[in-house]
C-alpha cells in the first residue's frame, strides 16, 4: 500500500524506506488466536490513554480512537497472541461510508495469521464491539517499525507516548483526489536508541 506510509511529525524529505525483508522463521504450534471473550477481557482490564485520544468528527457525529499502554515487546506479542490497539467510541454517523460502525464502544485487535500451509502470513486487525461480535475484519493492515535519529528532547518525548490518528492516502493535491480512502495509524511500543528512538507502528486502512 503506498502514499501513506511516511511518519507524519516528521519531513518526509528525510525519509528513507528500506524494503529489504526481514525473514521470519516460526517453528512449532502457535497459540490459537483469541477468542472474543477473551479480546474483551483483555480489553476491561487495559489501561486506556484519554489524553492522547484523536477525534474525528463530522456533521453527523464523532469518532473516538483512544490508544492503549504500549508494549515492551510490541512485534513479539503481536505474533505471538496479538494486540490490543485502542478504543473506538461512535457517536452518531460519522461515516456513511462505514455503516459496520453503529454508535457504540469497538476494541481494534491486531494479530499475525498464517496462510493454510504454513508458508504464507498477513496481519489482520479485529474490530470487536463491547456486545461481543465482531464488527469487521479487516486484512490489509501493516505493521512497522521506525528508526528515527538526531531527534531533539521534545519530540523524544512526544514519540514515547501511546498515540493514533486518522490520514488519509498521498500529500498535497494527490490526497484530494481519495477524499474518502482513510487509514488509522497507531503506535504499538517505543524504546531509546542511540540519539534517537525505534517505534512499532501498525496502519491499517479504514473501508
Amino acid at each position: 500500500m503506498g502514499g501513506h506510509s511516511h511518519d507524519h511529525d516528521m519531513p518526509l524529505q528525510e525519509f528513507r524506506r528500506h524494503t529489504g525483508a526481514i525473514t521470519l522463521i516460526v517453528i512449532g504450534a502457535r497459540p490459537a488466536p483469541k477468542s472474543v471473550d477473551s479480546i474483551l477481557e483483555i480489553a476491561n482490564a487495559a489501561h486506556f490513554h484519554e489524553e492522547e485520544s484523536f477525534v474525528a468528527r463530522s456533521d453527523n457525529g464523532s469518532i473516538e480512537y483512544v490508544p492503549c499502554s504500549l508494549s515492551e515487546h510490541p512485534i513479539l506479542q503481536l505474533i505471538s497472541e496479538g494486540r490490543l490497539q485502542y478504543k473506538i467510541i461512535v457517536s452518531g454517523s460519522p461515516y456513511g461510508d462505514l455503516p459496520y460502525l453503529a454508535p457504540g464502544t469497538y476494541y481494534n485487535w491486531i494479530e499475525f495469521v498464517e496462510g493454510p500451509d504454513h508458508d504464507e502470513g498477513r496481519w489482520v486487525a479485529r474490530i470487536v464491539s463491547e456486545e461481543g461480535a465482531v464488527a469487521s475484519v479487516v486484512t490489509g493492515v501493516e505493521v512497522k517499525q521506525i528508526f528515527a535519529f538526531h531527534l531533539d528532547d521534545a519530540t523524544l518525548a512526544e514519540h514515547k507516548k501511546p498515540s493514533v490518528h486518522v490520514h488519509g492516502i498521498g500529500i498535497g493535491e494527490v490526497s484530494d483526489n481519495f477524499p474518502t480512502a482513510r487509514w488509522a495509524s497507531s503506535t504499538s511500543g517505543w524504546a531509546p536508541m542511540g540519539n534517537g528512538c525505534c517505534r512499532v507502528v501498525s496502519c491499517q486502512p479504514e473501508r
